[in-house]
């Protein structure tokens, strides 16, 4: 169900019904052809023959325009509102934040508005994100040490070690890339 035919008939809209537009706006917000097309109890042939349809095409452009210059309009009317919310922050700080005349909104409200008009128009305080590792592990040098020994002597016990001793690793940086073999200092 859903698949488009393997022969090479085209299926051409002459014009847009109320359900090709339906298609043709949900696909304009995002939303998947599986999604619109389990939405709508339709095929995703019927979703896809819409959207590729020369109308389709046409409308889909037509709708995502108008979307872009309505994100537009949006955004320069939040870059308009940001020296009345960068105000209210100062006010608050200040202790002389302005009411809004006729409206009974308190000073919390308000910073937190002016906090997320700001936020919207990319002014964000930076915020760290810390995560939990639950099986952080500190090792430290004798532990390391433990390792290595234990480590040593299995390998001589099984047998796959032999004559080596125990030192520690230099690292070396590699300096030169040639044919893709990074090529280490000889320090």
């Amino acid at each position: 169900m859903g698949a488009l035919p393997k022969n090479n008939r085209v299926y051409e809209i002459k014009h847009l019904q109320e359900r090709h537009k339906e298609i043709l706006r949900r696909l304009t917000l995002g939303e998947s052809a599986k999604n619109i097309a389990g939405a709508l109890g339709i095929t995703r042939a019927v979703v896809t023959y819409t959207q590729n349809s020369e109308i389709g095409r046409a409308k889909l452009d037509d709708l995502q325009d108008g979307r872009d210059e309505t994100v537009k309009s949006i955004t320069s009317h939040i870059t308009e509102l940001q020296p009345r919310a960068l105000e209210v922050l100062e006010g608050a700080l200040n202790g002389t934040i302005k009411q809004v005349e006729g409206a009974n909104i308190t000073t919390t409200l308000q910073v937190k508005v002016a906090q997320d008009l700001l936020g919207r128009g990319g002014h964000v305080a930076p915020s760290r994100i810390q995560g939990h590792f639950e099986h952080e592990h500190k090792l430290t040098a004798s532990d390391i040490d433990k390792i290595k020994q234990r480590a040593y002597t299995e390998g001589k016990l099984s047998g796959h070690l032999v004559g080596a001793e125990v030192t520690d690793a230099e690292v070396t940086e590699p300096t030169k890339v040639e044919d893709g073999n990074a090529k280490g200092s000889d320090t």
